[in-house]
Formats: structure tokens, C-alpha cells, sequence
């Protein structure tokens, strides 16, 4: 994790999980990670829909010079890599754990220099075994 705000995310992460593999959806308090939220982005656990943003910050947004709610996560990368990324959001949603994914590429390398070793991190959240059984 090369930009700080990803440390400082999971180190806020980290410490909300305890000795859970991923803290509960209500222990992650907006306000305590403030400073940190233009930074940051949360994915819908969706596979068909290309894991679209549900929200995202307004740094991350200045990237590609627009919001990003709905957007396909997955479509921002070439058809031939996004069976990878997909598969490294199913890891991290279904075993809730954290992951480091770097990315590369040159059309929006911007938003890929900003984001190269960004941390994936699951929330527990107790519709996931609804969601997933539907997958």
C-alpha cells in the first residue's frame, strides 16, 4: 500500500475487525475516517453488474473527471483482465480478508498511478450470505 490514505484505511480497518476477519458494516464510522474519504470507494458485491461503485470519494471521482456511483468497477479495465480483478473482489468479499491489488495499464493511468497498491478490505455485513447464495 503505497498511498497513505490506504494505510491509514486499513489501519483503521484493522483495528475495527479485532480478532474477526472483517469488522461488522456498523463499526466502520464515517467521521472517524473523515480526512480519508475522498480517497476511498466502497464496490456492490455484484458480479453481473460488473461490481459497480456505491459510493465513491471526490478525489477518486477528479480521476476520471466524473462520478462513479453505478459505474462498472470491472469495465474500467480491458475485457481480457477483468476475469482477474473480478476474481480478487470475490476473494476479499466471500472470505472477507484483505487484499493488494496492483494494477496496471496505460488509458487511465492516472486513476491507475492513484490507485496501484490499493487495499481491498472486506465488511462484515449480514446480508452477505444473502447475496452470495444468490451469486
Amino acid at each position: 500500500m503505497k498511498h497513505p490514505s490506504s494505510r491509514e484505511f486499513f489501519a483503521y480497518w484493522d483495528a475495527q475487525r479485532g480478532d474477526a476477519r472483517a469488522p461488522d458494516r456498523s463499526e466502520i464510522e464515517p467521521g472517524a475516517v473523515r480526512e480519508l474519504l475522498g480517497d476511498i470507494f466502497v464496490l456492490s458485491y455484484d458480479n453481473e453488474a460488473g461490481y459497480p461503485f456505491r459510493v465513491a470519494g471526490t478525489r477518486v471521482c477528479a480521476l476520471l473527471g466524473r462520478d462513479l456511483k453505478d459505474l462498472s468497477f470491472s469495465g474500467l479495465f480491458a475485457p481480457e483482465s477483468r476475469r482477474e480483478i473480478e476474481d480478487v473482489i470475490t476473494y476479499v468479499a466471500e472470505e472477507m480478508l484483505a487484499a493488494i491489488a496492483g494494477i496496471g495499464g496505460i488509458w487511465i493511468w492516472w486513476f491507475i498511478y492513484q490507485l496501484r497498491r490499493t487495499a481491498l478490505v472486506a465488511v462484515n455485513d449480514p446480508r452477505l450470505a444473502e447475496v452470495t447464495a444468490h451469486a
